[in-house]
């Protein structure tokens, strides 16, 4: 058994668990402290290929805010960005979060 420490990359905690093996099997762990999921050659500042920028997610929050409909906001960002994804951001309450100009 191998004395190596994990670390977690987000927090820096020590207070990390086997949490099971992802593809490939490589091993997985939690930090117990942030609850943040990781594999040993994580990258924290690594975004899923699918993160939509910012920009176009104020340009929705505000189409919505001004009357569209979700079918409309789809329509408008050309299926860019469906309107489920629309709800979703609509019930996260993104207006609050995000500075819409």
């Amino acid at each position: 058994m191998s004395s190596k420490k994990i670390v977690c990359p987000k927090c820096g905690s020590l207070r990390c668990w086997k949490n099971g093996l992802v593809n490939g099997g490589n091993q997985r762990y939690v930090c117990r402290d942030c609850k943040f999921n990781f594999t040993a050659k994580t990258d924290i500042n690594y975004k899923h290929p699918s993160t939509k920028p910012k920009r176009l997610k104020q340009l929705v929050l505000k189409l919505y805010l001004k009357g569209n409909s979700y079918r409309d906001i789809e329509d408008i960002t050309n299926k860019e960005v469906s309107r489920n994804t629309v709800m979703r951001w609509v019930k996260k309450g993104g207006w609050k979060s995000e500075r819409i100009e």
